[in-house]
């Protein structure tokens, strides 16, 4: 039974992370052109474990889950803080290439 509940746990720590940032993406895109979003990198020195919820929302980072202490939370620290250099992305048009209209 416990090696059981070892395995829905290590499952829920793998899967919480890409689940929550997966549903608060959806909502933090900003348009930066008809086709292409991004989101802005934090400043340096951001600590997300610290930062409010406007914060976090800004720069993209799932909402802080409660209580403090919880797997859930656990989870969620563990994510927010792997990340240590933000990658600012580079988008290039490219003359003669179609991609289809974004869903609307």
């Amino acid at each position: 039974m416990t090696s059981v509940i070892k395995v829905v746990l290590g499952v829920a720590v793998i899967a919480l992370p890409s689940i929550f940032i997966k549903r608060h993406l959806q909502t933090t895109l900003q348009p930066t052109s008809p086709v292409v979003s991004s989101i802005p990198a934090p400043p340096k020195g951001f600590n997300p474990l610290t930062a409010t919820d406007a914060q976090l929302a800004k720069y993209g980072l799932p909402p802080r889950p409660t209580p403090v202490g919880s797997p859930q939370y656990k989870a969620w620290a563990q994510a927010v803080t792997a990340a240590k250099t933000p990658i600012t992305p580079v988008f290039h048009e490219v003359k003669g290439v179609s991609d289809p209209p974004p869903p609307q």
